[in-house]
């Protein structure tokens, strides 16, 4: 079993009375921390400090370093791909390319 986060961001958009109104909402707007589900903490989504985007394990780098957290609307998206090169196999066996 894998071990659950410590931070949830329920940034959840469950209308009930359309986007426009946030506070009609199923769910609050907000982080969960430390597993404390009786408590949503607000949270301003254009604060750069407040939510960050972390890539460590993904095939993407930041100039300032893989450990890094930056905002999402800071735009930086560098690939780093080093998984399999085509022409490579597909889970059922059928090729990427035509033989």
């Amino acid at each position: 079993m894998g071990r659950r986060i410590d931070q949830l961001p329920e940034l959840w958009r469950v209308p009930h009375q359309g986007y426009g109104q946030p506070d009609s909402f199923k769910y609050p707007r907000g982080v969960v921390l430390n597993r404390d589900l009786s408590q949503v903490h607000p949270v301003n989504a254009a604060d750069s400090q407040e939510i960050k985007e972390y890539i460590a394990s993904s095939w993407y780098s930041y100039e300032g370093g893989d450990s890094t957290g930056i905002h999402p609307w800071a735009g930086e998206t560098k690939i780093n791909y080093t998984g399999p090169k085509p022409p490579f196999e597909t889970l059922e066996g059928i090729r990427s390319t035509p033989s």
